[in-house]
């Protein structure tokens, strides 16, 4: 999308309704935090496991109407844009044009052969 021949030269995005805004974590790892992560084994693992379980367990109670995302909103935007920021249903599009289907796109990788990635795994098993 970003470069070569068939790259965009605009996007417009459009939304009809609002969406909701959530706050991006950025969390300090102390220097010590960052030794064990390096030099005990399996912690790394064990840290990705639980931030994964953190993250799976929120999706199916994905709060819409007077949830988290609604109360940051509300905390960071003034009352008067509340309207424009905070959703009327629960609709989700995801319409964005990005190939999403095709592994590590536009990376070309091949293996024994010469068959690319995307053909591998395009093969019925």
């Amino acid at each position: 999308m970003s470069g070569g021949p068939n790259a965009v030269k605009r996007i417009t995005q459009f939304s009809r309704l609002a969406h909701y805004l959530a706050e991006r974590q950025n969390p300090y790892y102390s220097p010590a935090f960052k030794m064990v992560m390096r030099y005990l084994p399996f912690a790394m693992r064990l840290y990705c496991a639980s931030l994964y379980w953190e993250m799976e367990r929120d999706l199916p109670g994905f709060a819409i109407e007077g949830g988290q995302t609604e109360v940051y909103v509300k905390q960071m935007a003034p009352k008067k844009y509340w309207d424009a920021l905070i959703p009327k249903t629960d609709a989700i599009v995801l319409a964005i044009g990005f190939e999403t289907q095709q592994t590590l796109f536009p990376m070309e990788i091949r293996g024994e052969k010469g068959i690319s990635i995307n053909d591998h795994l395009r093969k019925p098993s």
